[in-house]
């Protein structure tokens, strides 16, 4: 468990430093990944359906 965390952390050291560069907010940076995976998901078509939340 120790080590997800650890991955965790580091994926998200490396994502604000993404924005950084890019000018970005955390925030915004964060919506536009959501918004391209999102859109992938829609271009793959059903293969790759997202969990249903309500379940």
């Amino acid at each position: 468990m120790r080590r997800l965390y650890n991955i965790s952390i580091d994926l998200h050291t490396e994502f604000e430093k993404v924005c950084k560069q890019k000018g970005l907010s955390l925030r915004k940076g964060i919506h536009m990944a959501l918004t391209l995976l999102v859109n992938l998901i829609k271009e793959e078509g059903n293969e790759h359906q997202l969990p249903d939340c309500d379940a």
